[in-house]
């Protein structure tokens, strides 16, 4: 047991009595404590326990390497399946994770051996026999408890006990007389600080009053009864607080309740540490179990926004700030660096007006961000996004200083294919997808936030009016950050030289010139696959003399049903292969060789 946590022993051997073969472990929360050890019985010693420590721990550090010990008395309050001495409150789910110290506590009793509950209505109903099973299983010895009040027959108490385990057990550890001076009853008053349920007390609870409730057990606590609030630090030596001649209550003397006024919470600050216990003690000297709580008025430093990911659609990847976003829940990345942030603490995410919680944990902390997916915004206007940390306590940081906005737009808009051959291809007003397929293609960008799709093979292509932060590049068929790169180049536009942005996406002719484009911004490019149902448009293939083309189809308007694409021919010579579908080819004067393809065609 460590030197500076003794407990108090007083010992009837001592007194010239023989060896005691009992032992009563005495809460110092229980009233008239003097009158306890007078009145101890011959052969009982006494053992004041330390309310700062837990109890079990040192009832089994004073039994530590004894034998043969008769009886443990604990003289404690209690109520219906619980015991509350030292610095916690035993139920029998404590019971079952104290296995070790239960274990000792046990071996020093040995066969024969009793552990009797002197405490108010421990033993009463079901809690109260499962609570006393349950120790009578652990420590393996007989123990009683008391399903009526335990002390002053005054106050409805008696000192026996009726409900047992492993057999029966009797006899208090003091004599008769003591027992009929004895004035408490060995009930509860039970605490519940308002604003403390979560252990802290804040700057937001420290700028204004706040009450303290409980209710009593069996102590006789009444409107007429004063109690003591006292506040003081886990060693027990520097009070802070202490409200005497306070009433509380009302006339049915089982509820009562006192509020705390800010100039009383200001005398509670720390001094030297934040670690505090409350307890409340009545005048018949019955006191609560000790709450712990924690002063804490410093907020967590603002967080920041460092990302916004669109997680929706065909288009995915980082959103730049200002950015148009498909995704009506995007995620959003949250830096923690700086803030103090610990696990537990709330994010609060704001996009725009729609707000959304998230608690941070381990690994967040850990990895120095959150990723918090908010809640379903709504298209329109652009939204800010702004984020706060409330800390355990209830502190709140500022808001998040960096600005970031985004536009939410779900209007869809048109996909336009190319064929294999080349193409050109026009956005329009509302964000469409470019899909040119293979074939040196000319693209053009649109005012909407247009996606232009690649796979290995395509190109070389041409892109006008890509505007970075706002458009994008999306290379599917397998491709990844590793096979994709930019440069700065030029472009021989007919004699005419343009200046733009090469982005190189596999071997030979795989790439895409954007023209006029110097630099792109993050999530400008991203990776996917091609919409499902996409294809390229069908093409004629058309050999003349030495060179072989794809020329793309056009939609067949004539007379004749059952017709799906057109081919008109010139008045060279040409060597036209259809589609594989229903064609109208109609050659020129050349000396022309036709072969129309799989499908029904009109030649």
């Amino acid at each position: 047991m460590p030197a500076s946590q003794p407990l108090c022993h007083l010992s009837s051997a001592a007194l010239g009595a023989e060896a005691a073969r009992e032992i009563a472990f005495i809460d110092p929360a229980v009233a008239d404590i003097p009158v306890l050890l007078r009145g101890l019985r011959p052969g009982v010693d006494a053992i004041l326990l330390d309310r700062s420590r837990d109890g079990l721990v040192q009832v089994s550090e004073a039994l530590a390497g004894r034998q043969n010990i008769a009886v443990a008395h604990i003289i404690a309050h209690g109520a219906p399946g619980q015991v509350q001495f030292g610095a916690n409150t035993v139920t029998a789910e404590e019971l079952g994770r104290r296995t070790a110290e239960l274990a000792r506590i046990g071996a020093a009793l040995g066969q024969g051996g009793d552990i009797r509950l002197w405490s108010c209505e421990t033993g009463a109903g079901e809690q109260g026999a499962a609570f006393v099973a349950a120790m009578a299983q652990a420590t393996g010895v007989r123990v009683a408890a008391s399903s009526m009040r335990v002390g002053a027959a005054a106050q409805g108490g008696r000192w026996e006990l009726d409900v047992t385990a492993k057999g029966h057990t009797a006899g208090a550890p003091i004599t008769p007389e003591a027992a009929q001076n004895y004035a408490g009853v060995l009930g509860t008053i039970t605490l519940d600080p308002n604003p403390l349920t979560d252990g802290y007390l804040s700057a937001a609870d420290a700028a204004g009053p706040f009450t303290i409730s409980g209710t009593d057990s069996g102590t006789g606590v009444t409107a007429s009864t004063k109690i003591t609030l006292t506040f003081y630090k886990p060693d027990g030596v520097t009070v802070l607080l202490q409200k005497t001649n306070v009433q509380v209550g009302n006339p049915s003397g089982t509820l009562w309740s006192y509020t705390l006024t800010a100039a009383e919470i200001a005398q509670i600050s720390p001094e030297g540490g934040s670690g505090y216990k409350l307890v409340v003690s009545d005048n018949a000297g019955s006191s609560s179990v000790a709450r712990n709580y924690t002063v804490d008025t410093a907020a967590p430093a603002a967080p920041a926004i460092v990302e916004v990911m669109d997680d929706a659609g065909v288009v995915t990847g980082t959103v730049a700030s200002g950015g148009t976003t498909d995704d009506a829940t995007p995620t959003v990345k949250v830096s923690l660096a700086g803030t103090g942030a610990l696990a537990n603490d709330k994010v609060t995410l704001t996009v725009g007006t729609v707000t959304t919680s998230y608690t941070l944990t381990s690994a967040d902390v850990t990895e120095g961000y959150a990723l918090v997916t908010s809640n379903a915004i709504s298209g329109g206007d652009s939204k800010t996004i702004r984020a706060t940390i409330t800390d355990a306590a209830g502190n709140t940081s500022a808001a998040s200083t960096t600005t970031y906005s985004i536009i939410l737009d779900t209007t869809p808009g048109v996909t336009q294919t190319g064929s294999d051959g080349a193409d050109t291809l026009a956005a329009g007003d509302d964000g469409d997808m470019l899909v040119g397929f293979k074939g040196a293609d000319y693209l053009v960008g649109g005012s909407g936030n247009d996606v232009f799709v690649f796979s290995p093979g395509d190109g070389p292509d041409f892109v006008n009016n890509f505007t970075p932060g706002t458009d994008k590049l999306l290379f599917a068929g397998g491709l990844t950050s590793d096979d994709v790169y930019s440069f700065q180049g030029s472009f021989d536009a007919g004699g005419t030289v343009l200046t733009g942005l090469y982005v190189q996406y596999g071997s030979d002719d795989s790439r895409v010139f954007l023209n006029g484009v110097s630099t792109l911004q993050p999530g400008d490019i991203t990776f996917g696959s091609v919409p499902g149902g996409v294809e390229p448009l069908p093409s004629f293939t058309v050999v003349q003399g030495a060179t072989t083309t794809q020329v793309g189809a056009t939609a067949y308007t004539g007379p004749i049903t059952g017709l799906q694409w057109q081919y008109t021919g010139s008045a060279a010579a040409e060597a036209v292969t259809g589609t594989g579908r229903n064609d109208h080819m109609a050659m020129g004067r050349g000396a022309d060789t036709v072969r129309g393809g799989a499908g029904d065609d009109f030649l």
